[in-house]
């Protein structure tokens, strides 16, 4: 298993979204409210059972496409819902959906990152989005995801360094 405290990276740049940037999402959303920062966890957990090959997360030997597990909702009730999704409209972005019952729900768009991309390990993971879908709100889902897969292309192509993602 992965050691999670070293594996992940949240993306800090000069961008034209960065008010939906993972860190500032986690700051204003999830920080103070406990059960999204228990399913963000859960997530991790998860996510680090899993391994990288060429931008892709597999588990047991198979492409991870959807993730669906069982957890407590803010009810206490166990619910089964879809935490980890593969974004289809792009190759490399991955979508951590965290559901609590309500009418918003969460989403952290991120992308697995392996500097030597044809080696199997343990995935570093680089949060990059966060934001949430109403049914009130522009659904931003698909402008973020290809966005995401920019940022993770400028990344493999050198245009974004190492220096310019903050670890947490």
């Amino acid at each position: 298993m992965c050691n999670i405290a070293s594996q992940y990276s949240i993306i800090n740049l000069n961008h034209k979204h960065e008010t939906y940037f993972f860190n500032h999402y986690y700051e204003t959303h999830m920080i103070n409210d406990e059960y999204l920062a228990t399913a963000y966890f859960q997530a991790l957990r998860i996510l680090y059972r899993t391994k990288e090959y060429n931008g892709q997360l597999y588990q047991n030997g198979k492409e991870l496409k959807v993730f669906s597990f069982s957890t407590t909702d803010r009810f206490g009730l166990q619910v089964d819902h879809d935490i980890l999704k593969k974004m289809v409209s792009v190759q490399n972005v991955y979508e951590m959906r965290l559901n609590p019952p309500s009418t918003t729900n969460h989403r952290i768009l991120f992308f697995p990152s392996n500097i030597n991309e044809h080696e199997v390990k343990c995935p570093n993971i680089v949060l990059v989005f966060g934001y949430y879908k109403t049914s009130y709100n522009v659904d931003m889902t698909q402008m973020l995801t290809e966005a995401c897969q920019n940022i993770r292309d400028d990344y493999y192509t050198d245009e974004i360094s190492v220096e310019n993602l903050g670890g947490v």
